[in-house]
């Protein structure tokens, strides 16, 4: 067997599994880590050992468990943290699937993308090739002020996203001996890669800090889904605190994105200037519906 390379240092790849359809697409993506020295953790919603099985064909000495159902995948994550030692690795790699319903969308950094792209985005940034996960690492390991590395398109400062839960953001920072915030950055989706040691601070927390994920929590629509996602929740003021402490101790947010994104973006752009080139629909304010044909009105009707 052929011996890892630990040159890049040691990784803890953490995965919480609730769609379990979506396994086969993320042990793709984690083979781009073949060769590299890590240790694969799996939560997963329920008891299932078809998939156990599966997982432990990729990967034989995955550690894999049930946890408690509570804070969809940052309370596993918290439950992952207290079962490791953050000593031993020099970085964690943070994974969880994403729903897959194409009419369900998220609007960051000014740009519209429904879950499925979201959650490619995600993917392809952190793993989505070899080369992308050696960039990842050189990363860290080129610049030491970098303490988190995500996908930069959903990296965002928009205070809208977190203006609503900075108060119990601050309490959560003061409680953990960091000084409160003012603005706030994360990567909205909540996966990245981080510097082990600068998780431990979460210790303080276990999963039973989060209430049950049985979709009855006291919450408020979030701006970022055109208020199609639920939000306020504690794994809502985690999924930003995360970097909130890697900041706070002194390190910096890194976004990342494959080069062929931006290729993709640009055509979708101009795609989307076509489009709307060759064809509009409009209600004027007297009621009137308008159609225009390469801005050529066509085609007119009283509301």
């Amino acid at each position: 067997m052929k011996k890892a390379d630990n040159s890049c240092g040691k990784i803890a790849v953490h995965l919480h599994l609730y769609y379990e359809n979506q396994l086969g697409y993320i042990l793709k993506k984690l083979k781009n880590l073949s060769g590299l020295d890590y240790d694969l953790y799996v939560s997963m919603a329920k008891e299932n050992l078809e998939i156990a099985t599966e997982i432990r064909k990729f990967c034989p000495d995955a550690c894999i468990w049930v946890p408690e159902n509570r804070g969809y995948d940052i309370g596993p994550f918290i439950d992952f943290l207290h079962r490791i030692d953050l000593d031993a690795y020099d970085y964690v790699l943070k994974l969880h699937t994403k729903g897959k319903r194409a009419r369900y969308y998220v609007y960051i950094n000014g740009r519209h993308y429904n879950c499925i792209l979201w959650g490619r985005i995600l993917y392809d940034a952190l793993a989505g090739s070899v080369k992308q996960v050696l960039k990842n690492l050189r990363i860290f390991q080129r610049d030491r002020s970098v303490g988190m590395v995500g996908a930069s398109y959903c990296l965002t400062s928009d205070m809208q996203f977190s203006e609503a839960l900075l108060p119990q953001i601050n309490a959560n920072l003061q409680e953990l001996g960091f000084a409160p915030v003012q603005k706030i950055s994360f990567f909205a989706g909540t996966m990245f890669w981080v510097r082990a040691s600068l998780l431990k601070p979460l210790l303080h927390y276990s999963i039973d800090y989060f209430p049950p994920s049985d979709g009855k929590e006291s919450v408020k629509k979030h701006p970022s889904s055109g208020g199609h996602v639920i939000d306020g929740t504690p794994a809502h003021v985690f999924e930003r605190l995360f970097a909130v402490i890697v900041e706070a101790q002194g390190y910096k947010l890194c976004g990342v994105h494959p080069s062929f994104y931006e290729v993709k973006f640009r055509l979708f752009q101009c795609l989307h200037f076509a489009v709307e080139f060759c064809y509009q629909k409009k209600i004027t304010k007297s009621g009137k519906e308008i159609v225009k044909i390469c801005k050529i009105p066509v085609y007119r009707k009283k509301i």
